[in-house]
This record gives C-alpha cells, structure tokens and sequence, in this order.
C-alpha cells in the first residue's frame, strides 16, 4: 500500500478512508516571501541612534504588545507614526535603552513600521531589547494594549501584515514550527513575550487567539508558513453565514459571545437530526483543519465533526465547554478538490456551536511506497533486513547481484494524469552496487536509471522527473542485473507532483 503524506505531517496510507490527526513532524520553510511594504525609520522619523550589536543567529520570532492605552486607537497613517515615535522615546529617554527595542511594529490599520535600526536590511542581525533575552530573537509588536482592563482586538488587516513581515524577514530555511530551549524555558520559534519570562504581554487577545501553546500550530505559525511555502497566507475560512455553509435541522441564533465574524449558530444535542456543513474548493494539498465555536458550560464535551478528506473521511470530537473564541486543531488532512466538514448534533450536553472552520495549507502532495506496504512485490530472493541504518519505514529488503532481472517494484496510486518527480531511498554501504539499476515505468515507456547506492545514505535521490497516468500500477522497479556490486537494496520510492 502506498502512503500519502506531507512533507512534514503525517496523513496516513493513501486509500484507507480514515488517517490519523496526529503530528509526527513539521514542515521547514523554504524561505521565499515577499518583502511587503514596510514604513522605515526614515519614513516615520526615528532618531539618530548608534549601530546596534549584531547577533550570530536569528532563530526566534517573538510576538509583543507595546501595552500603550492610547496606541491602538489610530485612524491615518501619520498618527501611528507619532505612536512609534512615542515608543522610541520612552525606549531611549525612560528605559535607557540606546534605541527602539522591538524590530517591527504594526498598527490596527495594517501599517508596519521598521523598529531597530538595520532591521529592514536582511544580511543584518541587529539585537534588540524586547523579550529580556534577545539572543537570536526578533521583536515584532503590536501597537495597543489586547489584554484587560482595554482588551484591545488585533485586526484581520494587523495580523495580515505581522504575519507578512515575520515570513519575509526570518532568515531563509526557517520554519515557524518547533520550539527550543530559550531563557531557560520551552519557547517556540514563533512565540509570545509571555513564554520567555513572566509577563502578560502580548495580552489575552494575542497569545490565545493566534499563537497559544501547540508548538506545532495555531493561526500565526500557520499563516506565516503558508506564506513562507508560497501560498501567500492563503487560509480558506467558511464562517456560517458565507455562501459554503449549509445547515440541515432546527438551528437558531445564538447570544453567548466570543463569536467568529457577526454570529454563531446552536442547536440541541440528541436528536442526530441538524447538521451544519462547511464546504470548500482547495487545491491539492495538505492542510491543517481548524474549528471555531462559541464555549459554554451547557456545549457539548464531545462535538462531533466529519472531516471529508482525500483519504476518505475523518471524525474528531471536540470539547465545546471550553477554547471558544479561537481556531482549535482538528486536525492534518490532505485534499484534493470539493472538501466538507460536517457538524452534527449527535453529542452530549444540551447544545452543539457551529461558528466557522478554517483550512490552512501547509505542503504539497507526496506518493510514498516502503518495501514494507502492500504495494510493494519481490521474489523469494529479496530478503528482508534493518542492520544498516537509514532505511525508511521499519527496514529494507535486499538482494544479490546476479546476471537476471528478478525485479523488486513499488506500486502506487495516483489521483490524476500529471507530472511527478522521482526519488528513490536506500541504505548505502561499501558492498552495494555502485550501478543499482531503477526502471521508471512511466506513460511514455520505461527509463533506466543507475545509482551508486554505496553514496547517499538514507536520503531521497532524484531519478528525473516523468508524466504518470492515473490509477494504480507498477511507476519503479529495482534490477538486481548488475555487477557493480555484491547487493542491491530495495527500500522505498517517493513521488512528488510537479
């Protein structure tokens, strides 16, 4: 059987009509977003100040909140400038600082702002003063106060921009995802102030509704990767009263708060009669799934979405009592076209809240075929070994050299007709052949290709790229004819979409 997966999360074998929402990894970002327009000091009037010291990494970007009342409430350009400039006085005339501390600033109306000097030039690596730490760290902060007694709502078009920026400035090979060691604490690469030391900066309205504590997710993590992976943050959100949402049953209004865009719908639990459908249009990919709800003590504890994927379907339940007003994980999923999550009343407690879902892309496809999955076939003669590190999956087969085809081959199922890049995996080793014969079974014929598999090990090589037809059928076979060596090893083969 052959596995379709991300290049960082797992989504289970290809075929199989349920796959696992559970993270095995994350994706590393390539690196390529766009610089957006950015306000420089120049522009908003910053003071002369000295070159700051330069920082040997830059690994970490740390989200802030400036904690002014009266920053937030602007309405021109010219007047955030002024906000900044007040920031970097206080800085400089009340904290003694030698410059503004944070590296960017962003405004309600979606202005950003160049912080420190040298931040806008990307060979540099200015330190700031913004976390308590800043060691490899970047500041980027909000203009106005998201925490009580203000509790001030960081806008659509404000997120847009931090996100944008976070994404263009990180250095190249980046990825939002993980965490690591920083002050003595488990701090993400994308994180709130409050996660390096005790504060409650950014606020409330920052930290829980786009950052939170899943290292591996959340909205800001998400948007800035799907920029980063050259989606341009394009997250696909169907709220419930967008024309992709659809309802069946008695459903009605409801008055609790903490709601996505201007309402959340309810309906009562027991009945398996209402259902809430989103339905979106995504192109090939793999996506983290999210679900927005209004929480309360009378919600379900066990909401029950149907999440309609390429692999067939999945159902998460979800906790409605509590983690309302913000985008919960349902889940990692791969899509392909028409694609649905389903809310039904089936659940316990008095009501279930359907608000809005969310989907993010996150990679492209991937076809994997092991040695060890259903797809795969060899004679007798292939035996099966994993005392060489370095295979993928749970080990390798392996064979003699010998002067017949005898031919190992990996099957794999493709949705569509296209053009897919060829890898093969093997462990290496000073007996293998350095001519190891694949034969790429393509829509145009069969290609031959020859690897020195005593290199490369346990990396994916490249064995071209080739139109495939869709459906199941043999794409890579492995030779045993030649004598380059005394084994050749069989292991697993990848196709990646073009």
């Amino acid at each position: 059987m052959n596995r379709l997966k991300t290049f960082g999360k797992a989504l289970g074998f290809f075929g199989i009509a349920a796959i696992a929402a559970s993270l095995t990894g994350v994706v590393h970002a390539a690196g390529q977003a766009t610089q957006p327009t950015i306000c420089s000091r120049s522009c908003w009037g910053s003071r002369s100040t000295s070159t700051p010291t330069e920082m040997s990494s830059l690994n970490r970007a740390i989200i802030h909140h400036t904690a002014g009342s009266g920053d937030y409430n602007v309405s021109t350009l010219s007047q955030s400038q002024a906000k900044v400039r007040a920031v970097q006085n206080l800085h400089i005339d009340t904290n003694g600082w030698s410059d503004i501390g944070y590296h960017f600033l962003f405004d309600k109306l979606g202005n950003s702002f160049e912080g420190r000097r040298n931040s806008l030039n990307k060979a540099k690596r200015p330190r700031g003063a913004h976390d308590g730490t800043n060691t490899n760290s970047f500041g980027f902060s909000n203009l106005g106060y998201y925490h009580p007694p203000y509790n001030h709502t960081i806008t659509a078009a404000q997120k847009s921009m931090l996100y944008d920026v976070i994404a263009w400035r990180m250095p190249d090979g980046w990825s939002p995802y993980g965490a690591g060691t920083y002050n003595g604490k488990t701090v993400g690469f994308v994180d709130g102030h409050r996660d390096v030391k005790a504060t409650a900066c950014p606020g409330d309205g920052i930290y829980n509704t786009i950052i939170g504590t899943n290292h591996n997710a959340g909205e800001a993590r998400d948007e800035i990767n799907a920029r980063i992976q050259g989606s341009g943050g394009s997250a696909t959100i169907i709220d419930n009263n967008d024309s992709g949402f659809s309802t069946t049953g008695s459903w009605a209004t409801s008055s609790g708060s903490g709601f996505y865009g201007t309402n959340s719908l309810w309906a009562s639990t027991g009945g398996a009669s209402a259902t809430a459908t989103w339905s979106a249009t995504l192109a090939p990919g793999n996506y983290d799934v999210y679900a927005w709800w209004v929480s309360g003590s009378n919600r379900a504890s066990n909401a029950p979405y149907q999440v309609n994927h390429l692999n067939g379907s999945s159902t998460v339940t979800a906790n409605q009592t509590s983690n309302g007003g913000q985008w919960n994980l349902l889940g990692s999923y791969a899509f392909d076209g028409s694609s649905s999550v389903v809310l039904s009343d089936s659940a316990n407690n008095s009501v279930v809240s359907a608000d809005a879902v969310r989907f993010v892309f996150t990679s492209g496809l991937e076809y994997i075929a092991d040695n060890a999955d259903s797809g795969y076939s060899a004679s007798s003669n292939w035996i099966t070994s994993s005392s060489t590190a370095g295979y993928y999956g749970s080990n390798y087969d392996y064979r003699l050299t010998a002067s017949t085809s005898d031919a190992a081959s990996w099957s794999l199922n493709l949705p569509a007709t296209g053009s897919y890049q060829v890898f093969a995996r093997w462990t290496a080793g000073s007996n293998r052949a350095t001519s190891a014969p694949y034969i790429v079974s393509h829509a145009g014929g069969n290609t031959t290709v020859t690897q020195n598999q005593q290199q490369n090990n346990g990396t994916w090589v490249s064995l071209g790229t080739y139109t495939f037809n869709s459906g199941t059928s043999t794409r890579v076979m492995l030779s045993c004819w030649t004598s380059s060596g005394t084994v050749v090893i069989a292991d697993a083969i990848k196709l990646v979409p073009q």
